[in-house]
């Protein structure tokens, strides 16, 4: 039977996934965003989910961002556009608003 899985990504690569593992369905969306966009798109993301096979039963955010660099390097500009858009997509993902 398998699991089936939802990728999301903002980049259309993601759909090369669909094409080549039958179990997996592409979705394309924006989690960085600001947070009303955040909302919407992750409400996008479970709504397509439940369309697509009924119910959710496991939901991972996998989402993040990186500076190819040494910590000792990045600057504070560089820490915050990692870690603050990779923080609130976990709070929109696994937070109180999916209830």
């Amino acid at each position: 039977m398998g699991a089936k899985v939802i990728a999301e990504d903002y980049n259309d690569d993601v759909k090369n996934l669909g094409k080549d593992y039958e179990n997996i369905v592409p979705f394309v969306g924006d989690v960085t965003l600001e947070d009303t966009a955040i909302n919407i798109v992750v409400f996008a993301v479970v709504a397509f989910a439940i369309g697509k096979f009924g119910q959710v039963d496991i939901l991972i955010n996998n989402a993040g961002r990186m500076v190819n660099k040494l910590t000792v390097d990045t600057t504070l500009e560089e820490w915050n556009m990692v870690m603050i858009p990779t923080q609130r997509v976990h709070f929109f993902t696994h937070g109180k608003h999916l209830k």
